[in-house]
C-alpha cells in the first residue's frame, strides 16, 4: 500500500514538471462579429512536413455560352467511362460532365412525375452500368444512357 501511495506521488510530481514546460507555439485565434479566425504561425509548426495541391480538374459553373449549369452542387459519383455525376440540390437535378470537365447533359428536374426528383438521396453505379439514385419519395433507376426506368419496371436478383 505505501508502495502504490509513493509511486501516485512521484508520477504526479513527474507530471506536474512536464506540464510546465515550454510550450510549442500555437496559431493566433480571434473573434470577428462573432467569426473565428485562425491564423498561422510565421514559421511551420512543423516544417518537414508540407502539403502540395495539384489541380486536376476544374468543373466550371458555366458552360460555353455563358449559361449556369451548376448552381448548388451535392452529391457527386462516377460511371465505369469516368463520366460525373453531380446532383445539383438548387436545380434538383443530375449534371453529367465528361472526363475532363466538359457538360454533357442534365437528367431530371424538379417534380414528381416521370424523370423527376424531389429530393435525392445516395447516387450509385451498379457493375452493369446502372445508376441507382434514391429519391426519398421514389426510387429511379436510369439505365446506361442515364434514360430513366421507372419504379415497378426493373428486378434484383439475389
Amino acid at each position: 500500500m505505501r508502495f502504490a501511495s509513493y509511486f501516485v506521488i512521484a508520477t504526479s510530481i513527474i507530471f506536474l514538471f512536464a506540464a510546465c514546460g515550454d510550450k510549442a507555439p500555437s496559431a493566433k485565434i480571434e473573434t470577428i462579429d462573432g467569426v473565428q479566425h485562425i491564423y498561422n504561425l510565421e514559421t511551420p509548426l512543423h516544417p518537414e512536413k508540407s502539403v502540395t495541391f495539384e489541380k486536376e480538374l476544374a468543373i466550371k459553373e458555366e458552360d460555353a455560352n455563358g449559361n449556369i449549369i451548376l448552381y448548388k452542387p451535392s452529391r457527386i459519383t462516377i460511371d465505369s467511362e469516368e463520366n460525373i455525376c453531380i446532383f445539383d440540390s438548387q436545380d434538383v437535378s443530375i449534371k453529367v460532365f465528361s472526363p475532363d470537365g466538359t457538360f454533357v447533359k442534365s437528367i431530371g428536374r424538379q417534380g414528381e412525375g416521370p424523370g423527376e426528383f424531389q429530393s435525392i438521396g445516395p447516387m450509385k453505379f451498379f457493375p452493369n452500368g446502372r445508376l441507382l439514385v434514391l429519391d426519398w419519395r421514389s426510387l429511379i433507376l436510369p439505365t446506361p444512357s442515364y434514360a430513366p426506368i421507372l419504379p415497378g419496371n426493373f428486378s434484383i436478383t439475389v
